[in-house]
C-alpha cells in the first residue's frame, strides 16, 4: 500500500473526482496504516469544497491543502 501522500497525490492527479477509474486506483493505496489520516482529508477537502462534482475538483481540494486543511495535510505527510 502507498503512503497517506501517495493518496492525496494520486486523487489530486486525476481530471475530475468523477472519473472512477482514477478515483477507484487512488483508493487502492489506501491501507490499515493510512486510513485515518486518508479519511481526515477527504473529509476535509469535501467539507472545505462541498460533495457536489461542480465543487468538488481536484483543483479546489489542491488549494484546500495549501489553506483550511494543512493541519490534515501535516499529518497525512508524516
Amino acid at each position: 500500500k502507498g503512503s497517506c501522500t501517495d493518496v492525496a497525490d494520486c486523487l489530486l492527479s486525476c481530471n475530475s473526482f468523477e472519473e472512477s477509474d482514477c478515483v477507484l486506483g487512488c483508493l487502492e493505496l489506501v491501507g490499515p496504516s493510512n486510513a485515518v489520516a486518508v479519511s481526515d482529508l477527504v473529509t476535509c477537502m469535501v467539507t472545505s469544497c462541498g460533495s457536489t462534482a461542480e465543487n468538488l475538483t481536484p483543483q479546489c481540494a489542491a488549494g484546500a491543502l495549501a489553506n483550511s486543511c494543512q493541519p490534515e495535510w501535516t499529518a497525512c505527510s508524516l
